[in-house]
């Protein structure tokens, strides 16, 4: 048997075995700059999701307290620290690793560089996220005290309130200093809605504020001042003497601002010139022309309404007679007549001021009569009636009721106007002794007792109303002593009469009447 002649089967080739994957090491400058974006990208890279969360939670906790106290510098101190730590910490563990190209994409370009260009672009997003927002933050404040330095607070305030927290994490210093600003411009803001005198009040406090940026608030607070003033009921010295302080402060502090204060001046003299209270004009006016200011700025303007003073002082005289505050009436034209003595309203003046004075001589002598004092304080009375030719005078009595001795009502004066004589009478008093008699006494052994006559006195002061001036004095000793019986007082119950042992004699009404003929005639 032959053995076979064709060759064994060829041994089956092996099957291939993929070879392990390799397992990539982190590329150093991508895991450096990615902790260099602060959000822990480079732990990513490094397969350490644990660190990565550490840091965006560090990074997280420094944003949040910069947001809320952004002049605190420990809180950007340990944001620095916490970013450079993280930076260190990437290079550090990945300081034995050799950058090296394992497998490419299929574009043809190695995945470690897509890697270092998505981090270097996150870096350059966050870089330029900071740059932006510092940016924003430097203009906003910037235009903003520009506009409150030209006094335009209400644009810079809606400027500065679009400032949030990415500015103060970004910007801090700038970011508050645009809050300075902002409270600046809210105090001048609401100092501007107030009324005058609050309103100045709350400039004061702008004024002092470390953010106020406006030249312009002196003059205006001083405006403010000068504001009140006008339809005011209240004292206005002590606003004038802090507006114009005010202004004199600016001028010497700020001298650009002369042409506003000026200005201030000016715009108050013509609103004074439209006030209707010329009384108040003229106490202001007082105040104004007493003034003795150096800074043409104030003394030109009011050197310029010189002209308006005589005018409301006029009026004001005028005013106040109307309205029957008589001495201030009376006042106000003397100081007119002195001080404008060939003023063409000085004649009508004076024969005003005489009006006035004849009207207070007649409220004077009005309540000095009615109240019994005129004897005490006499007083004239211009617009009385004269004391001179034929009688009779009307008087106004006192001490006597003319009634209960039958004086004529020619006699009588029915009031001021027609009243001649003021006639002051004392008494009836014990006059000079007269005569002694003897009247019947129950009690006496005699029968008879001795009674001592005195006449009755009276003592009369007759002043002529028109000039207060005594006109005559005199005395009269009226009465008939020992007459046929003479009233005397018993005591109750009694029968027996007792006459005094002195006696003031009585007297008729017609007695009493003739001691007024010297005067009457």
């Amino acid at each position: 048997m032959y053995p076979q002649m064709f060759p064994p089967p060829a041994p089956e080739p092996p099957t291939p075995v993929p070879p392990k994957p390799i397992v990539r090491r982190a590329d150093p400058p991508t895991a450096i700059l990615g902790n260099a974006t602060a959000l822990g990208i480079g732990y990513l890279f490094m397969r350490r999701p644990r660190l990565a969360g550490v840091a965006i939670v560090g990074t997280l906790f420094f944003l949040f307290a910069l947001a809320e106290d952004p002049a605190a510098p420990q809180w950007r101190f340990g944001l620095a620290a916490w970013w450079l730590a993280a930076v260190v910490h990437a290079w550090w563990l990945t300081r034995r690793t050799e950058p090296e190209l394992l497998i490419d994409d299929l574009d043809g370009r190695p995945r470690s560089r897509r890697s270092r260009i998505f981090v270097a672009a996150t870096a350059g997003l966050v870089l330029a996220a900071v740059v932006g927002l510092r940016f924003d933050a430097w203009m906003t404040v910037r235009s903003a005290a520009l506009a409150q330095t030209d006094g335009d607070c209400a644009s810079a305030s809606e400027s500065l309130e679009e400032l949030d927290g990415t500015h103060r994490i970004a910007f801090g210093s700038m970011t508050l200093e645009g809050e300075e600003h902002l409270a600046a411009c809210q105090i001048l803001l609401r100092a501007l809605d107030e009324g005058p005198t609050e309103g100045a009040e709350t400039l004061v406090d702008y004024m002092d504020h470390p953010g106020a940026l406006w030249e312009g608030a002196g003059p205006e607070r001083a405006a403010l001042l000068l504001e009140s003033t006008i339809d005011s009921s209240m004292a206005v010295e002590p606003n004038l003497e802090a507006a114009f302080a005010q202004l004199a402060t600016t001028l010497e502090d700020v001298p650009a601002q002369s042409v506003r204060v000026q200005e201030v001046v000016e715009s108050y003299l013509v609103d004074l010139a439209d006030d209707d209270s010329a009384c108040r004009v003229k106490t202001i006016n007082d105040w104004l022309y007493a003034q003795s200011a150096e800074a043409p700025e104030l003394s030109d303007p009011i050197a310029a309404a010189a002209g308006q003073v005589p005018d409301r002082m006029l009026e004001c005289a005028r005013d106040t007679a109307a309205a029957g505050v008589l001495e201030t009436a009376r006042a106000t034209y003397e100081e007119f007549l002195a001080e404008y003595p060939d003023d063409a309203r000085a004649a009508e003046a004076a024969d005003e001021l005489y009006e006035v004075e004849t009207q207070i001589e007649y409220e004077n002598v009005t309540d000095l009569l009615n109240n019994d004092e005129y004897c005490d304080n006499p007083a004239p009375y211009r617009g009385a009636v004269e004391y001179k030719g034929e009688g009779p005078h009307r008087m106004w009595l006192f001490g006597l009721d003319p009634n209960s001795y039958d004086f004529p009502n020619s006699w009588q004066a029915d009031g001021v106007d027609d009243t001649a004589l003021v006639v002051c009478v004392n008494g009836p008093s014990k006059g000079e002794y007269q005569d002694s008699c003897y009247y019947e006494n129950s009690l006496s052994p005699l029968g008879a007792s001795e009674v001592d006559f005195y006449a009755s006195k009276f003592t009369i002061k007759a002043y002529e109303l028109r000039t207060g001036e005594l006109v005559t004095s005199f005395t009269e000793q009226l009465g008939d002593p020992c007459p046929e019986y003479i009233e005397v007082e018993t005591f109750y119950g009694s029968t027996y009469a007792l006459p005094p042992d002195e006696y003031e004699s009585d007297f008729t009404s017609g007695e009493v009447r003739e001691m007024f003929y010297s005067l009457m005639d």
